[in-house]
């Protein structure tokens, strides 16, 4: 009897199952190597249609690809030693659940089956995001593809859950190509893939800002003093943050202040245009409020420098109460207090705000807000949107390892509700973000830490908000995906025979 010759597919079964693992974790980490998803993704595909592999040796090709991707996709820095490992187990199990239906997929006819799989993961990663994900849209799969706003301005149509049916569908139908029976259909869905997310898209970004533009300058610190109880909960992570002690409730501004040093206060300097407002953002726990009232007469001062067009987002924190806000100052009033909704699991351990959203308006431009982790999750951001906000604050205070992958949530924000985004930062990346996804100005977390502090400014238009995605959410998406998951499974009806 001859030998039987094993196919090369058949050598790199494992091999490459592992490896695309690596290729989709890998972003989460260096957003810039985003295309890297469609890659890993694509390889998977080839590797299962080209060998249609038994239930056994697909779940153990599955268990490889999740391992890969979690070794790269969890950063180990950044969370205490049992959190990491529920993370990394959550990882793999994303990753077993993105490859067992591909074991049923890879048996349909090719073009059905790319399509069917890659809804199904698009479905797969919207409910581990929403249902299981601490972290929410920071822990979604096709995230790190908003470092390309222009391919995937989408979002703004179709939202967040799309960037994985994107990356999923644009990965399998390029595998497809290297088959020779399916490479001309393959390719005719390849570029309508491209036309339906990419160019449809990049059409409604061009409606995404208005002429009307903000002065913004948001503030970043690397050292920060935070409550105490933060504090203590993020020095246990054992990162290298420089973070200073809180030896008493007065805030680095005030001590600033106080010795007579004004430079983080708005100032009335001639900046040479005449912008329609002109907005200050602080980070994160920027000011601390005792029983004494000292951060509201501080805030007093403030609002006597204001113009009439200058608007500051400043957070402050409640020691008294417990609670994490942010106010607009203008120079009429404090503006009602929004207090964050989404607290971090095991660190923010105090009492989270009703998510109802705060809006500020100066000369026909709606500013809205919203704090450090509700970045991550869709529910007020799109109400934002909803309701006209052009511009959001965010106040941030990040730590080692989530300061990767946590700025990336600000610009798939900005694109999806098409409002201009203005990030302060503590201990991460500071941004001025466009209602089109694209950076105005930012400092890495890596240069602010080398200046310590810093004062970005950019002038900007304000955005045309109302997205398509903040009225319809994520129904279109929802329907599309199951339907196409179901239709790929209705057997076509052969032509009747003729029994002459």
């Amino acid at each position: 009897m001859a030998k039987r010759t094993t196919p090369l597919a058949e050598k790199l079964f494992y091999p490459a199952a592992f490896f695309g693992g690596l290729l989709v974790g890998l972003p989460h980490m260096f957003a810039a190597l985003a295309p890297a998803q469609a890659l890993g993704l694509g390889l998977l595909f080839w590797i299962f249609f080209a060998t249609k592999p038994d239930a056994g040796r697909a779940v153990a090709g599955g268990l490889l690809f999740g391992i890969a991707m979690a070794t790269v996709r969890v950063p180990l820095n950044a969370f205490t030693p049992m959190a990491t490992v529920f993370f990394f187990g959550l990882a793999i199990l994303l990753g077993l659940l993105i490859v067992l239906p591909l074991g049923k997929f890879c048996r349909l006819p090719p073009l059905r089956g790319a399509l069917g799989w890659a809804a199904s993961v698009a479905l797969i990663d919207f409910l581990h995001v929403t249902f299981i994900a601490p972290f929410g849209t920071a822990q979604a799969l096709g995230l790190p593809w908003v470092s390309y706003p222009a391919l995937s301005s989408f979002v703004a149509l179709w939202g967040w859950a799309s960037l994985a049916l994107f990356c999923t569908g644009l990965g399998a139908l390029v595998a497809l190509l290297f088959f020779k029976d399916a490479r001309k259909r393959a390719l005719a869905a390849l570029l309508a893939w491209l036309v339906v997310f990419s160019g449809a898209g990049f059409l409604y970004r061009l409606s995404a800002e208005t002429g009307k533009t903000v002065l913004a300058h948001a503030v970043g610190f690397w050292s920060m003093p935070l409550p105490r109880e933060v504090l203590e909960a993020v020095q246990k992570l054992g990162t290298d943050m420089d973070t200073l002690p809180v030896v008493e409730d007065t805030p680095v501004f005030s001590k600033k202040l106080a010795q007579g040093k004004e430079a983080f206060l708005p100032d009335k300097k001639n900046t040479g245009t005449a912008p329609d407002a002109e907005l200050w953002v602080y980070p994160e726990f920027a000011f601390q409020e005792t029983r004494n009232d000292y951060t509201f007469l501080l805030f007093e001062k403030m609002r006597s420098r204001l113009k009439a067009n200058e608007l500051v987002a400043a957070p402050w924190f409640d020691i008294g109460l417990g609670r994490n806000s942010l106010s607009y100052l203008s120079r009429e009033k404090q503006g009602q207090a929004y207090t964050k909704r989404h607290l971090v699991p095991h660190i923010e351990k105090y009492n989270r705000g009703a998510g109802i959203p705060v809006l500020e308006e100066r000369n026909g431009i709606s500013f809205g807000a919203l704090i450090c982790h509700d970045d991550n999750f869709t529910e007020i951001a799109n109400a934002l949107s909803a309701r006209g906000v052009q511009v959001v604050a965010i106040p941030i205070m990040d730590w080692a390892g989530v300061e990767k992958i946590h700025p990336l949530s600000a610009v798939l924000r900005a694109m999806e509700g098409r409002y201009a985004v203005v990030r302060a930062a503590a201990c991460s990346q500071v941004a001025i973000i466009r209602a089109t996804g694209q950076y105005a100005a930012r400092i890495s977390a890596g240069e602010l830490k080398e200046q310590g502090q810093a004062v970005l400014t950019a002038q900007i238009p304000a955005g045309k908000s109302r997205s398509l995605y903040s009225w319809w959410g994520d129904i279109p998406f929802l329907l599309t995906s199951l339907i196409t998951v179901c239709v790929v499974f209705i057997p076509k009806r052969k032509p009747p025979q003729n029994t002459r």
